[in-house]
């Protein structure tokens, strides 16, 4: 996912640009496996889940961005075990 141009069209508040590349990266991404892909996300960082986590919300995917949300709390809860 282009996360970088993402959180630049985010930023500049261009939500219908930012929504249509989050659309075509969105269709790319469920085309894999899930749960290697489901992996990959689970792999960013904070500042690069921040600006998908944010696309997901004015596109009204609360559940998809809240079962990341809770999946990426427990990766780092466990990572500090």
């Amino acid at each position: 996912m282009k996360i970088k141009q993402l959180a630049q069209l985010l930023e500049e508040t261009n939500y219908q640009a930012a929504l249509q590349l989050f659309k075509v990266s969105f269709t790319e991404f469920t085309k894999k496996p899930r749960l290697p892909a489901f992996r990959e996300v689970l792999t960013l960082s904070d500042d690069e889940l921040r600006p998908i986590l944010q696309v997901m919300d004015i596109a009204l995917m609360d559940d998809v961005s809240g079962m990341l949300i809770r999946a990426n709390y427990l990766k780092k809860e466990n990572d500090n075990v």
